[in-house]
């Protein structure tokens, strides 16, 4: 009887297993892309600091508005091919970002408030979605500058005062 018991167990956990090895299989996920050899050197080494200007948390309407539009310039050069065009696209870990609403989140004190980038037609380039602000390479010089506006972003209905420090990583990309 015991050989049996044994047995009858492990024909139930192959059965078991057979069921969990088929449930992991149930679609097939590809993934494409290309490495390019483009390359450009971003100015200052890397490092965009962007200064917003001081707001009032009255500035805020609810949830979702902006407020503090600052332009700035993700500035290149040494760019080879010196042709072609280069974008930005944003990323960072989770304590850095809010992915649902593609925000940098604010480690200040202000509450209710974080940090959004735009480019030069208004969409808002989410980190770790798709990239943005490209712009042609100067074929005389291999030198671009991205342009980009940094926003506040209410994050709730109401705003509270303190200070704002987001940071994100970003990368570039090229057409």
């Amino acid at each position: 009887m015991h050989k049996t018991t044994v047995a009858a167990c492990g024909a139930m956990a192959m059965a078991l297993l057979n069921g969990v090895a088929s449930a992991a299989s149930n679609g097939t996920v590809s993934f494409t892309g290309e490495v390019v050899a483009n390359t450009c050197t971003i100015a200052n080494g890397g490092a965009v600091t962007v200064a917003l200007p001081k707001v009032s948390t009255d500035v805020f309407s609810g949830d979702g508005s902006k407020a503090g539009q600052t332009r700035f310039n993700i500035d290149l050069t040494a760019c080879t091919p010196a042709s072609g065009q280069v974008g930005v696209r944003f990323t960072g870990i989770g304590s850095q970002v809010d992915m649902t609403r593609g925000l940098f989140v604010n480690t200040g004190t202000a509450t209710n408030v974080a940090v959004g980038v735009f480019d030069d037609t208004a969409l808002q380039l989410k980190p770790a979605a798709d990239s943005g602000g490209f712009v042609n390479v100067d074929t005389s010089s291999g030198a671009a500058s991205i342009p980009l506006d940094a926003y506040y972003v209410a994050t709730n209905a109401t705003v509270g005062a303190g200070t704002v420090a987001a940071t994100g990583n970003f990368e570039l990309v090229y057409k």
